[in-house]
């Protein structure tokens, strides 16, 4: 059990006198301090120390200070808040939608079919790897690499995530129809904009793509006319670690000055705790790391260049 004085000021919307109550007795308990309302009162027993009947949470988070603020106003103001918000706009558009009733009668699904759908029945050729094709399927093909105790999950397209045991390194939702997050490699100055090399999340029209997955690696190739791309996603057997490798072919006969970015969001957070509150994990920032390189125009000279 979680106390949380801010909880009260929102509640001060709807029930200020009790509000103002709950107020009273929070400063009785000591949850005030020079700043203000501290965070919260935590009474759950494995966190509170000998003798007490609670741990005090002596942080100030600027969010749910600002929620206070803007919830006494409204108190005090007659809705002054709200009348600001309901000005714009987009949000006015949107009102009529805070007034709708909760439907009386909801519709029953359909039953599920009493089997697997027809092409679940169909069994693969037993193989080493997999040829796959983005955006073949509704559903995009997954494939896990692990050793155990650090995982990566890759989809045909690029998009994924990686784990160690129950924490989360970068964010992920599981949305099969965006697959907007992953750890990403992009090509900038090919054409317009920067392009990925995989097909999520900024494919080019003019590239072809295709993945493989193996046993102990993904790999992921774009093609253009003058260039191709091939990266590869394994997880060291020994350490908690993965690697990304990116080799970058020049097919054309002349030099080509390109810019490697990578992306993706950090968590280190367990994945119910970062949806429940994606502001805490978003302290970190999004990792780039650029690198600019120029490739000769003949395979001899450099051929293969690889980026780690």
């Amino acid at each position: 059990l979680v106390i949380a004085p801010y909880a009260a000021a929102l509640a001060a919307q709807l029930a200020p006198r009790r509000a103002a109550a709950n107020f009273a007795a929070l400063q009785a308990l000591g949850a005030r301090d020079d700043l203000g309302f501290i965070e919260a009162l935590d009474y759950t027993p494995s966190r509170r120390a000998l003798g007490e009947s609670f741990a005090p949470v002596v942080t100030f988070m600027a969010h749910h200070q600002g929620m206070t603020i803007l919830a006494l106003a409204n108190v005090l103001r007659d809705g002054v808040v709200r009348s600001w918000a309901l000005a714009d706009a987009h949000i006015e558009a949107m009102a009529p939608l805070l007034h709708e009733r909760s439907p009386r009668n909801v519709p029953k699904l359909p039953a599920p079919p009493a089997g697997p759908p027809p092409q679940a029945l169909k069994r693969r050729a037993p193989g080493l790897l997999r040829e796959v094709l983005p955006g073949a399927a509704a559903l995009e093909p997954t494939h896990v690499l692990s050793n155990g105790r650090y995982s990566v999950t890759l989809r045909a397209n690029g998009a994924g995530w990686s784990r160690w045991g129950t924490s989360g390194v970068t964010r992920w939702r599981d949305d099969a129809l965006r697959d907007a997050l992953g750890s990403f490699f992009y090509l900038r100055g090919l054409r317009a904009g920067a392009k990925s090399v995989t097909q999520h999340p900024a494919p080019d029209s003019a590239a072809t793509y295709g993945s493989v997955f193996h046993a102990d690696r993904v790999s992921f190739d774009a093609s253009w006319p003058d260039l191709q791309a091939h990266t590869t996603v394994w997880v060291s057997p020994e350490d908690d670690i993965e690697f990304r490798q990116v080799e970058l072919r020049n097919l054309g006969g002349a030099a080509i000055e390109i810019e490697l970015l990578s992306a993706f969001e950090v968590t280190l957070a367990e994945p119910r705790a970062d949806e429940a509150h994606p502001a805490f994990s978003n302290r970190s920032g999004a990792q780039w790391r650029p690198g600019c390189r120029r490739w000769c125009s003949s395979a001899r000279e450099a051929g293969l260049a690889s980026v780690r």
